[in-house]
């Protein structure tokens, strides 16, 4: 006991220093204090939050909401009844990262039921303590700490009773796993993945149906709910949210917009340096603290070979011509938040929809290849090996030498996780596949890289908060196999001599 509290105080030190230090000039120079950010989609959450305490109704934009699960309300509600916005919104970030410290002591504790090494699992702890991959989010009023978090807790307590087979452990399984589903919908996926330690064993078909119910029993309770919600107020049966994009319904251009992004691998998001930012506005990059692309650096050769630079540039000029703001996207995606003088030709908009749409459908005709692998492959290794600290709040340039150093380390932390943990599973498929830890770890982990880059052709790197957890997990158990590894040669050399 004395040592998980001796853990957790680490932890908890160790993330608030990050905390400071990652988002030191966000937080200082506001009056009053504010710990959190709410870019991004964080209005999504918050706001229809808000409407439930304030007037009664889960609802954002005006009109009842499916896009996004109440997930977020689990921490933000209970503060937000009794304190102001701003105040309940500093509370969420500081248990928010309360609770990723915890998640810390649970790594130490999967790494304790997985190998007897405990110099190897305390390694472990400080490794995950100190990588800033998921954490970095704890600023952020956005689903993708709390929800690694969860998945975590969860992964311990499946593992945890596949070892004592304790029925509380599977009940917390379930419950926790229950609060991700709630945050990401995507994560339902690991509900048939986490079941596999459940029904591929010698037990009796009476308990294992017995042990499902136990481990389902909280999500059937809460989407129950959800569901019965849903259908009252909409009158339709949505169990997660009403599409996968948030409840947003694209519009014809920025459907079309994006899929030519995606036909040849490219970024269909401004703020990861590719092809979607190339399509902005110097001064739109700029003000955000990014730097537009050039062309010959963004686009393949075999699209370069169909369209030429000069047409592409006229396609951009009109794409801007959209939006006074200079900001197409936001514009297109959501008309009420821009300026009021912009204005949506459609005339303007079926023209450049019409480019966009041909100009896939000929690079499918002359690259088919390239349509249905390479550009995939091209998501993939973008999805895999992306720049880990990349939301870190300076450049590499412009950090002081401390954080330069913790760059680095970070970085090398992320990249061995991801080359370790993909290595294991490698290996794993030779002689570990019988294992359920194993099974539950990488079918977990190449579920979600083969959601993403290869099914929704999506290389966006928050997503692969979904994977780290299970690499990372993957990583130790690989270096605690070569250590074995290496001791059972030691012992064989020495009884050779």
């Amino acid at each position: 006991m004395k040592t998980k509290l001796y853990l957790l105080g680490i932890a908890i030190l160790i993330k608030f220093t990050l905390f400071l230090a990652l988002n030191y000039s966000s937080i200082f120079n506001e009056d009053p204090l504010v710990l959190y950010n709410l870019g991004g989609d964080a209005s999504d959450y918050y706001e229809s939050l808000d409407n439930l305490i304030d007037k009664g109704s889960y609802y954002f934009d005006d009109f009842n909401y499916s896009g996004r699960m109440p997930g977020m309300g689990l921490v933000y509600l209970p503060f937000r009844y009794f304190f102001s916005k701003h105040i309940a919104l500093n509370i969420f970030i500081v248990v928010q990262t309360i609770i990723s410290a915890l998640v810390c002591l649970y790594i130490y504790l999967i790494f304790r039921l997985l190998f007897n090494n405990k110099a190897l699992a305390q390694l472990g702890f400080l490794c995950f303590t100190i990588c800033s991959y998921l954490s970095i989010y704890n600023n952020l009023f956005l689903t993708e700490s709390l929800a690694s978090s969860f998945t975590i807790i969860s992964i311990y307590h499946i593992l945890k009773f596949n070892k004592n087979e304790n029925k509380y452990n599977l009940f917390y399984a379930g419950l926790f796993l229950s609060f991700s589903i709630f945050l990401r919908p995507f994560l339902i996926l690991l509900v048939p993945i986490f079941a596999i330690g459940l029904i591929r064993n010698k037990r009796p078909k009476k308990i294992k149906a017995v042990h499902c119910l136990i481990f389902l029993s909280s999500f059937i309770i809460f989407d129950s709910i959800w569901i019965s919600r849903n259908y009252t107020i909409n009158k339709k049966i949505i169990p997660l949210q009403s599409t996968i994009y948030k409840g947003l319904k694209f519009n014809y251009l920025m459907s079309s917009y994006f899929d030519f992004i995606k036909s040849f691998g490219g970024e269909y998001v401004v703020w990861q340096n590719g092809a979607a930012l190339w399509f902005e506005s110097d001064e739109y990059a700029k003000k955000n603290g990014l730097k537009r692309p050039q062309f010959e650096e963004i686009f393949p050769s075999e699209l370069k070979k169909q369209i030429d630079k000069k047409k592409m540039e006229k396609i951009r000029k009109l794409f801007l011509a959209l939006d006074t703001d200079n900001n197409p996207t936001t514009a297109v995606l959501y008309p009420k938040n821009t300026s009021s003088d912009v204005v949506m030709n459609s005339e303007l908009a079926d023209k450049i929809s019409s480019f966009f749409d041909s100009e896939k459908q000929k690079y499918i005709e002359n690259n088919p290849f390239h349509f249905y692998f390479v550009s995939r492959l091209r998501i993939l290794k973008r999805f895999i090996f992306q720049p880990y600290t990349y939301l870190h709040p300076n450049s590499f340039q412009a950090s002081i030498f401390f954080m330069k150093a913790y760059k680095i380390l970070d970085y090398l932390i992320c990249f061995l996780t991801v080359i370790f943990g993909l290595l294991n599973m490698l290996i794993g498929l030779f002689g570990n596949w019988k294992n359920i830890s194993f099974k539950i770890v990488s079918i977990s982990t190449l579920t979600f890289i083969l959601l993403f880059p290869i099914i929704f052709r999506s290389n966006e790197f928050r997503y692969f908060t979904s994977c780290f957890p299970f690499l990372f997990i993957s990583s130790f158990i690989l270096i605690d196999n070569l250590l074995k590894l290496r001791l059972k040669k030691h012992n064989f050399m020495l009884t050779f001599k």
